[in-house]
């Protein structure tokens, strides 16, 4: 998941399967209390779990971020080689 819009905290605790979740640091959706509430629940639940911060980013920045300012290039092409890796692992035929 990047930036999680809407995620509440019963659906984190019926986390089931592996989970990579790319959080910026500005979040008005995936709060802070969210964001401590996945990192505190999700390593209890034996599943796989890679959680990464992505410091001066915004919600939105893995889709929507603008390729022309350097912070959120990096950012966004840093989310993708994560996401594609995470796949690599997880999603198998």
């Amino acid at each position: 998941m990047a930036h999680p819009s809407l995620l509440e905290k019963h659906e984190i605790d019926a986390v089931s399967v592996p989970v990579q979740i790319l959080a910026p640091e500005h979040d008005e959706v995936f709060t802070p209390e969210l964001k401590a509430y996945c990192n505190k629940v999700i390593p209890q639940l034996n599943v796989e779990y890679d959680y990464q911060y992505f410091p001066s980013l915004a919600h939105g920045f893995a889709t929507r971020g603008d390729q022309s300012d350097t912070v959120q290039k990096k950012g966004l092409e840093r989310a993708k080689d994560s996401v594609v890796f995470w796949f690599l692992q997880h999603l198998h035929e």
